[in-house]
């Protein structure tokens, strides 16, 4: 019997290895697409592009997916189209008093939503509501580059890459569209901010992540019921003494709906700021808990019940470690690209933990969910 037992447990414990090693491939699903069209015609939506030299310009930038809702930016033409659920019919488009008559030429048969003076930037959904960034000056060719750490330069060696136009946050609550009336924009910000990393939109609570340095970001919380507004700084002053010899970095830092932040602190040489290694850490209430010493992967999303994702982005590949709150490994998964096959403009994951992509075929554009 103890035999039995022992095989058995040995057994149990060679699958359990397995299993850990066990990789799941993603499925890529259609999610929606839109005809690319460098001549509008008809009443239906499309997206307006410009082909010069085989090239196509215009196109859109990554979009805002919460639920079935989309936030569908096109930054060369300062709009963003709103899609309240899976449909090829934008339900308004919203642009600035300074491109409104480029707009309406564009689609007159599309509501068109203004908001104040300036460029269209970020944009964020919540369940009541919609945020939008609005840029002071036309000028935004730095404030549209890609966000994430891994695509931007270190400012430490280019100062130039930490210009940033002024700009405002703009609050809109979505009932204002139910009766059928202007649409009222609510400004959450009143003064010159660093450019947001990332935005947050939750139930109570508005949130974003404002990078100052790499050693320092802002975390600013627009409360929706009292209206107020609250500014965190989050420094890495508190590893000082740990690392004297060593430059620190935050890097893809995340914001919960419980108010918790989430972030890798990048250890870098001071000479030539190559990684030597990270740490995630938990910051709650300006209270410092380290989560995870020296992960081999990237942080990509964390859960409101703390479980996240960790991440290896490789050439035509993306490897996801799923964890559990306490640290536990739940799964691998995997997203193949397949690059030869098809062209993905951008991998991006939503506030809920979902992975999309955007694809270019001849004439259309589609978003893709891997599932």
């Amino acid at each position: 019997m103890k035999r039995l037992l022992t095989f058995v447990f040995l057994v149990l414990s060679y699958l359990s290895y397995c299993g850990r090693f066990q990789v799941f491939d993603l499925t890529p699903v259609e999610l929606i697409s839109f005809s690319l069209k460098e001549k509008i015609e008809g009443d239906s939506f499309v997206i307006p592009i410009s082909v010069k030299e085989n090239l196509v310009y215009f196109l859109p930038q990554t979009p805002t997916i919460m639920g079935s809702e989309i936030l569908l930016p096109l930054p060369e033409n300062n709009l963003i189209a709103y899609f309240p659920k899976i449909t090829s019919e934008p339900e308004g488009i919203f642009t600035t008093k300074t491109s409104v008559n480029e707009v309406k030429k564009l689609f007159p048969k599309q509501p068109v939503y203004v908001l104040p003076e300036g460029i269209i930037g970020n944009s964020c959904i919540g369940n009541q509501y919609l945020v939008f960034q609005v840029f002071q000056t036309k000028d935004t060719s730095k404030s549209l580059e890609p966000e994430e750490p891994e695509n931007r330069l270190p400012a430490v060696l280019y100062p130039e890459t930490k210009e940033v136009n002024p700009y405002k946050l703009f609050f809109f609550s979505k009932d204002e569209l139910k009766k059928n009336k202007d649409w009222v924009f609510v400004s959450i910000t009143e003064k010159t901010l660093p450019d947001p990393l990332k935005l947050f939109c939750y139930s109570d609570f508005i949130g974003a992540l404002l990078q100052k340095s790499e050693k320092e970001f802002y975390l600013l919380i627009y409360d929706i019921t009292t209206k107020t507004l609250n500014e965190i700084i989050l420094t890495l002053d508190f590893l000082k003494n740990q690392h004297k010899d060593k430059v620190l970095w935050w890097e893809n830092v995340f914001l919960t709906e419980s108010r918790e932040v989430m972030g890798e602190v990048s250890i870098r040489d001071a000479k030539d700021l190559s990684p030597k290694h990270k740490e995630i850490y938990s910051v709650l209430d300006q209270k410092l808990i380290r989560k995870i010493e020296n992960p081999q992967l990237s942080l990509l999303h964390i859960f409101p019940d703390k479980s996240y994702y960790l991440g290896l982005n490789e050439e035509d590949s993306l490897l996801i470690e799923i964890f559990d709150a306490q640290n536990s490994y739940i799964k691998n998964n995997k997203i193949e690209f397949q690059f030869e096959e098809n062209y993905w403009r951008d991998f991006f994951i939503n506030q809920e933990g979902r992975f999309f992509s955007s694809k270019l075929e001849e004439h259309q554009y589609s978003i893709i969910e891997w599932k």
